[in-house]
């Protein structure tokens, strides 16, 4: 897309068909994981992303209907703007070490696999719309905004009486919140997973 620069994050994981070599390159930022290929890729990122006033950071995920924002706690509020007019409903603060905690410009986003948005030509049309003039704020455009909460191990969801039956953004059973002694309106995401040693990872609402 002309006036659009790209930049394949993980270049060596892509060539060699993984998700990563050394490290979960998005678990690689804040300087806490050595200086492995990933770890140098994030610090690099790191410094890239200050040059721009918004930087979108693509991702895929094997859960359906998962389609989702990630920003930083600290994030620009025009990441909020952003996000509504990429048609996202669910926004999610990430407090962990990631892209978007380190990059307060960096707006993640999230693809379900085989999605109606799983479609480059669906993106090129998004992105150069925004390059083209940023949209009016989107004040009528409902959204829920949520905040990492704690990841679930696949061994810890064997003893849930309701994890089977878990959906994207649906609330869990109030048996599964004791269980997990979580309060509150607690939602999970990413269910089921292989690529992981997690079977979802639990959201609250704010």
């Amino acid at each position: 897309i002309v006036g659009v620069d790209v930049r394949i994050a993980n270049q060596r994981a892509v060539e060699r068909g993984v998700r990563f070599t050394e490290t979960d390159l998005n678990r690689s930022f804040g300087g806490k994981v050595g200086s492995g290929y990933e770890a140098v890729q994030a610090k690099e990122l790191t410094r890239v992303t200050r040059d721009y006033d918004v930087v979108l950071d693509f991702h895929n995920t094997q859960t359906s209907s998962n389609n989702c924002a990630f920003v930083g706690v600290e994030a620009h509020p025009i990441l909020y703007d952003v996000a509504k007019f990429l048609g996202y409903r669910q926004i999610i603060q990430a407090t962990y070490d990631c892209i978007n905690r380190y990059c307060p410009n960096t707006i993640s986003m999230e693809i379900s696999v085989g999605d109606a948005w799983d479609d480059i030509d669906i993106w090129r049309d998004k992105i150069g719309r925004l390059r083209d003039g940023f949209p009016q704020r989107y004040d009528d455009w409902p959204i829920e905004v949520y905040r990492f909460l704690r990841r679930i191990t696949w061994s810890e969801s064997r003893l849930l009486s309701g994890a089977d039956s878990w959906r994207p953004f649906v609330g869990i059973s109030e048996d599964d919140k004791l269980a997990l002694g979580v309060e509150g309106e607690v939602v999970p995401i990413f269910i089921g997973s292989r690529l992981t040693e997690y079977y979802a990872t639990l959201l609250t609402r704010i």
